[in-house]
């Protein structure tokens, strides 16, 4: 069978724990027959798609990409830019990119805005952040009798500034907040406790209260953004408060529980990885298969 390896993004600068890594990388991998991750034993001859999940702008990633380019230049193989952020709105991160994106067959983004900037350059499509239920482990919010809910925030600490529209609301409710982050961010340091992030412990966490806050914070790099919080979250059984004026209504015991079940059929429907996972073959079966093409 021929294969494709996922080479993640912390082998270009981001930390291991990076969430993208996890969800465009090793879920999908888990699920796709043909594909693994890359961890330095493998060599990248051996595969016909190699999938750089925002790797491009190190040294050690420019190597790489000018090594695959050779073998796909004598028809050996096929290589994609695999981007979840808009690192394009940053100078030097675009400066970078666009040094190397006319190397690379296709992109794959997280969301369609991301896909359309990519198309300017390259074929793109679209394969969405989704959730893998088995690691969830069959965690699923138990609904709290209580008119008093417990709020939850998680991600990183600098995405924290999306919390400011809901600030107002939060204090005159008065519902205590928990924020799961690398760091405690500065401006929530006298209103919120802090848990440190862990990948084995963030779900039950999140479980542990009541509804989770995910609105969008009013800048440019949000239009691009992907919505994998909300679906992890609702992947778990919890209400999840997208914006201003949603937060009252969730005193009603009643209205948390009708939401949170909702919201888990909901997942189950739009964010099982295991599509993300059909995504990709179906992508690798037209350009490795077939020879190449267009979305």
């Amino acid at each position: 069978m021929d294969r494709a390896i996922f080479i993640p993004c912390h082998y270009d600068g981001l930390p291991r724990s990076a969430g993208s890594a996890r969800i465009r990388c090793e879920w999908v991998a888990k699920y796709w027959d043909r594909a693994v991750v890359f961890d330095s034993t493998q060599r990248l001859p051996e595969f016909k798609l190699m999938i750089f999940q925002k790797v491009y702008k190190g040294s050690w990633a420019t190597q790489q990409i000018n090594a695959v380019e050779r073998w796909r230049d004598v028809g050996w193989c096929k290589m994609a830019l695999d981007l979840c952020d808009p690192d394009f709105l940053d100078d030097e991160h675009r400066q970078r990119l666009m040094r190397v994106i006319h190397k690379f067959d296709f992109a794959v983004a997280s969301t369609r805005p991301l896909a359309d900037w990519l198309a300017r350059y390259l074929p793109a499509y679209v394969v969405a952040d989704r959730v893998d239920f088995e690691e969830l482990g069959g965690i699923k919010k138990r609904v709290r009798l209580t008119r008093r809910p417990r709020l939850v925030w998680f991600g990183y600490s600098r995405n924290a500034v999306a919390l400011d529209v809901l600030r107002d609301e939060i204090d005159a409710l008065g519902w205590p907040l928990t924020i799961v982050a690398e760091m405690m961010p500065e401006r929530w340091k006298d209103r919120a406790r802090f848990v440190q992030w862990d990948r084995m412990l963030v779900n039950s966490e999140i479980v542990r209260a009541d509804v989770v806050l995910n609105p969008a914070a009013d800048r440019p790099e949000w239009r691009y953004k992907s919505d994998n919080k909300t679906g992890h979250a609702m992947a778990l059984g919890m209400p999840v408060v997208t914006g201003p004026g949603q937060l009252s209504a969730l005193k009603s015991v009643r209205e948390r529980a009708r939401i949170g079940e909702q919201n888990l059929a909901s997942a189950r429907r739009l964010y099982d990885v295991r599509e993300s996972a059909r995504e990709w073959e179906r992508i690798f079966d037209e350009w490795v298969n077939g020879g190449g093409g267009s979305e």
